[in-house]
């Protein structure tokens, strides 16, 4: 039998493994809990605080050791093949997240983010601290090179990274960016009217999160996935014109810095990328995810690209996961596996993420349908 790490990189070159691997980019402190037993405090797997008595709401680097310490023991104990670990968590020490109030803070960028105490979610919401050329001038850039920035990461890998695969997750040059800006309608209309800067705050952003990379790369991370969603439902977010002038250059220089230091990079974006994937392709990426049910069917991304980059997905987190049964479940991977896994290059996953509502009982079917049902040599069925 391989190792998590043999099987991981058997299908990350498209070979077949062992057995079909399996992991996510996040579980959920909720279904951590569940499955651990380890009480870890506070709000999602982004937020840099807890807001409960014991833990100071102001200690990021502690809660976030604590917090990924117990999501690895989590994949761990489901015999997940990969841990991922976020550049949400890499925070630098005695850094003090700014409250606005309890649910409310802004992070190391500048952007500001609420916390749902009912679901455990975070999310962005405007305005974002960028609004001229000038305030991207006086803006304090996070130091991606600050003394004991990557403690979370490099606890992990020493823990963990001997058996398991580990997953630098990061970012390139459209989220932030947008984000920073006050919204992607806002970077979009700049895009046309004030092109110049633009291109200056994505530059900026991707020389930032570049950065970032870099450094869980050297941490020993074994590949380096980037997480910008370019796609919705219906299509790209950005027209694919727009997109090649302005976001490839960040992605593509991401690429090929990290591919010179020997890591590969695959590729997060939720929706419908079909238009993209010819330059995602181009660019090198190694892998696609999540490959999202009603957006991308896996079997015609299988046929199309299958022999270009490895294929991560696809068990429905939107309806099957939450609120369907565990046969649902286990129907779900099968027919991933069936239309994927054939040859290699498929990593069993959800459709983004293990999230706060999905039922523990699925989480659990998935992961002993997929040892079961993803043995190779697949049946013919």
């Amino acid at each position: 039998m391989l190792s998590h790490r043999e099987r991981m990189w058997k299908a990350i070159h498209l070979e077949e493994p062992d057995m079909v691997p399996m992991t996510d980019i996040v579980i959920e402190q909720p279904l951590v809990e569940k499955i651990t037993g380890i009480r870890v405090p506070g709000f999602s797997s982004v937020a840099p605080y807890a807001k409960e008595e014991g833990m100071e709401p102001a200690d990021a680097l502690t809660f976030s050791l604590k917090k990924c310490q117990a999501m690895a023991q989590c994949y761990a104990k489901l015999d997940f093949d990969a841990i991922f670990i976020t550049d949400y968590t890499q925070y630098r020490p005695k850094w003090t997240p700014k409250f606005l109030d309890d649910v409310t803070y802004i992070d190391e960028w500048g952007r500001t983010f609420k916390v749902s105490e009912a679901t455990l979610t975070t999310w962005w919401i405007p305005p974002g601290p960028i609004e001229t050329p000038e305030d991207l001038d006086a803006w304090e850039a996070p130091d991606p090179n600050a003394e004991g920035r990557y403690t979370v990461i490099e606890s992990i890998i020493k823990d963990y990274g001997e058996e398991y695969f580990i997953v630098g997750y990061g970012h390139d040059a459209w989220q932030f960016s947008w984000e920073l800006r006050g919204g992607m309608d806002k970077l979009i209309i700049d895009m046309a009217e004030n092109p110049k800067f633009a291109h200056s705050l994505i530059d900026r952003v991707t020389e930032i999160n570049l950065g970032f990379l870099k450094g869980m790369a050297e941490t020993g991370v074994d590949i380096i996935c980037v997480g910008d969603d370019y796609g919705e439902a219906h299509g790209p977010l950005l027209h694919p014109r727009l997109f090649k002038e302005f976001a490839y250059p960040g992605l593509n220089r991401i690429v090929q810095t990290l591919g010179k230091r020997g890591i590969p990079v695959m590729k997060h974006s939720d929706g419908n990328n079909f238009l993209l994937m010819d330059d995602f392709i181009e660019i090198g990426i190694a892998g696609f995810h999540p490959n999202e049910p009603g957006c991308h069917d896996i079997g015609v991304m299988k046929q199309k690209y299958g022999n270009k980059l490895f294929l991560m997905g696809d068990v429905d987190c939107r309806t099957v996961l939450p609120l369907g049964t565990e046969e649902d479940t286990r129907r779900d991977v099968r027919e991933a596996i069936d239309l994927a896994g054939e040859g290699g290059g498929l990593v069993l996953a959800s459709s983004n993420s293990f999230h706060s509502d999905v039922k523990v009982e699925n989480l659990l079917a998935f992961a002993d349908e997929c040892r079961k049902y993803g043995k190779y040599p697949l049946k013919k069925r």
